[in-house]
């Protein structure tokens, strides 16, 4: 397949993602890793994809060959994260927050996500130093950085987390004026 032909693969891909027409997208994102398996970001895609579809296991085992092939690339070692807290294995989640936040420590996703798996593994004592490093690096982010959308969705869950249901409103508001289909967890800081 040429150049072009990938690219509006790709774009439809990221379009369906957008949607969150999750079997759609990693339909798409598969037929990209398909066409051109050395492409980190159809890794990412068809592993965020398969796991909103609850399919979890596919997500693991392909995240887990991204992984081996790409082990420095963050957003599959935030995908790989992501997937553990999903199957609420919280004790292997834990392990792979800490390695993004020990690898890739200007990542507040990283952060937030490690909160996440310490709420759910009950160790509630432990999540205020998470949210805090995670909260201190979005503060000092500048619009450059481009990474906008990653930022909004983490001040999100660091709201969520900390119940601060006035500021989980006014991040909830942002997501659903960014996201087409914004996921249905942005519409409980509306309620």
């Amino acid at each position: 397949m040429s150049q072009g032909p990938l690219q509006e693969l790709i774009g439809l891909a990221k379009a369906a993602s957008q949607r969150r027409d999750w079997p759609e997208a990693a339909l798409l994102w598969n037929q990209i890793l398909d066409q051109s398996p050395g492409h980190i970001q159809a890794y990412v895609g068809a592993g965020n994809a398969l796991r909103e579809c609850g399919q979890h296991d596919a997500a693991e085992r392909l995240l887990e060959i991204a992984a081996g092939h790409f082990p420095d690339h963050p957003p599959i070692a935030i995908a790989r994260g992501w997937t553990a807290n999903a199957r609420r294995d919280w004790p292997v989640a834990i392990r792979r927050w800490d390695d993004v936040c020990v690898r890739f420590p200007k990542l507040p996703q990283g952060y937030s996500g490690m909160a996440q798996a310490l709420k759910g593994a009950n160790r509630l004592a432990e999540l205020e130093p998470f949210l805090a490093a995670a909260q201190k690096l979005l503060d000092n982010e500048t619009p450059e950085s481009g990474q906008a959308q990653q930022s909004l969705d983490a001040e999100f869950e660091i709201a969520r987390l900390r119940s601060d249901w006035s500021g989980l409103r006014v991040w909830a508001a942002e997501i659903i004026a960014r996201d087409a289909a914004p996921a249905a967890s942005v519409f409980v800081g509306l309620s």
